[in-house]
């Protein structure tokens, strides 16, 4: 199962001028509440607590960082041959790409209590798995999260 949510779009051709996103605050709101009704709707609430800290994380990323336009898309992965279901998060954007090497090097550095620079740090903390590739021009940053099994 999928779902795709824009958070900012392209302006239209001839629109002229910035286009101005919307404060990240307002925006990672509508995302959490968008990936809590597809879990609740996929039967995986159990997920809510890590995937929405996770897609806020990564929405914010993608404002703050990328280019319009910023797509989260959500996958519910049934796992082949009896393996784990997963939670599939990803947000694209229209920036460039990053080093993941860079990234996690930068993690060595004491950042003391500076604002900033800790979202991939929780979301490589939550995910079973991460990273980060450019497709089809845009920037993908994606993290899985696996699914209890029943017990």
């Amino acid at each position: 199962m999928r779902t795709t949510l824009t958070i900012i779009g392209t302006p239209p051709p001839g629109a002229g001028g910035e286009d101005r996103p919307p404060p990240a605050a307002r925006v990672t709101g509508a995302a959490r509440a968008h990936v809590t009704a597809r879990l609740g709707q996929w039967r995986a609430r159990e997920l809510v607590d890590a995937a929405t800290l996770v897609t806020s994380e990564l929405v914010t990323n993608g404002i703050r960082h990328g280019r319009a336009p910023v797509l989260l898309d959500l996958y519910l992965l049934r796992g082949a041959r009896g393996g784990p279901d997963r939670l599939r998060i990803a947000v694209s954007d229209g920036g460039p790409g990053f080093d993941l090497g860079t990234v996690r090097a930068s993690w060595n550095r004491d950042d003391g209590l500076e604002e900033g620079g800790r979202g991939l740090r929780l979301t490589e903390a939550l995910a079973e798995c991460w990273g980060n590739h450019v497709d089809d021009g845009l920037h993908v940053v994606w993290a899985c999260l696996p699914l209890p099994r029943p017990t």
